[in-house]
């Protein structure tokens, strides 16, 4: 524990979460939030499960026990959990923040996309949107994960190897 106790001059830290369950045998997931919400989508209908406003360990107000959410899902729900990283993001042409409203009108954008594409265009947002500073960071990110995905390759016998194609548009750093 980071031993807070809420004394003056005391740092006052705490963490945001969205913690989920899938309970793969009935098809229900449960959600609980700690200022991170979770977004469905079911056939073009949008839900979105409020977190409790509050973080996970020193909160100014008396603790209280977390919501829990629990649903139903079919075949061809989408779910959507993310941090603030996104929509708390300063940039693009106004210097202003996304939002999750942007980030919500992407998403309803391409939910009849597979979940291949979907993150392809995700990650097709251009500096314009979320600045160039954050574009460039999450570039960087991506071409990580890309480098290690791709390295980590070398532990299948080849015969077992897919080829795969990555297509990299407009992106320096």
């Amino acid at each position: 524990t980071l031993k807070q106790r809420g004394h003056v001059g005391e740092q006052k830290d705490g963490m945001d979460a969205a913690l989920c369950a899938y309970d793969k045998k009935n098809n229900i997931l449960e959600y609980s939030g700690a200022n991170n919400p979770v977004w469905h989508l079911r056939n073009g209908a949008f839900t979105e499960f409020k977190p409790d406003r509050q973080p996970v360990g020193y909160s100014s107000e008396e603790a209280k026990s977390f919501t829990n959410h629990s649903f139903q899902l079919q075949k061809g729900d989408m779910i959507y959990v993310f941090s603030d990283g996104y929509v708390d993001q300063f940039g693009g042409f106004k210097g202003k923040k996304f939002k999750s409203s942007q980030l919500k009108e992407i998403l309803l954008s391409i939910q009849d996309k597979s979940m291949d594409e979907q993150k392809i265009l995700i990650f097709n947002l251009s500096k314009g949107k979320i600045g160039e500073d954050n574009s460039a960071l999450l570039g960087s990110m991506i071409i990580t994960k890309l480098q290690l995905a791709a390295m980590s390759r070398v532990d299948l016998p080849e015969s077992e190897r897919k080829d795969f194609y990555l297509y990299v548009d407009e992106f320096q750093n």
